[in-house]
């Protein structure tokens, strides 16, 4: 939605550097949600640690790798636009997972 808005407000530099912004930070993390959420059960708790260290060491390499793409191969580029938007995303992620987790736990105690 931001890189809509500023595509119509300022200019297409600037909307497609959050896009990418977006992107370097929303596939690494799919990433490591994929690794780690494939096992479940107390069973499995070895092959969990194990995803979630596999799919932290990924996360981390795709990230910088996924930087390093955009800085060196797209021109021209907004780079605080990236930054920032990459940014951004994280926190919008954390605000969320706090908020679901909230409802989440106010909807337990109801049922008290």
């Amino acid at each position: 939605m931001a890189a809509l808005v500023l595509f119509l407000l300022l200019d297409g530099v600037a909307a497609y550097s959050i896009l990418l912004g977006g992107f370097i930070s929303i596939v690494p993390n799919g990433y490591f949600a994929w690794k780690v959420f494939r096992f479940r059960g107390a069973q499995s708790t070895a092959l969990i640690v194990k995803s979630f260290y596999a799919g932290e060491t990924g996360k981390l390499i795709m990230t910088g790798g996924l930087f390093a793409l955009v800085f060196a191969g797209i021109k021209p580029l907004n780079e605080l636009a990236v930054i920032v938007s990459f940014i951004l995303t994280i926190i919008v992620g954390l605000i969320a997972t706090a908020w679901v987790s909230n409802e989440r736990n106010r909807s337990n105690q109801a049922g008290l």
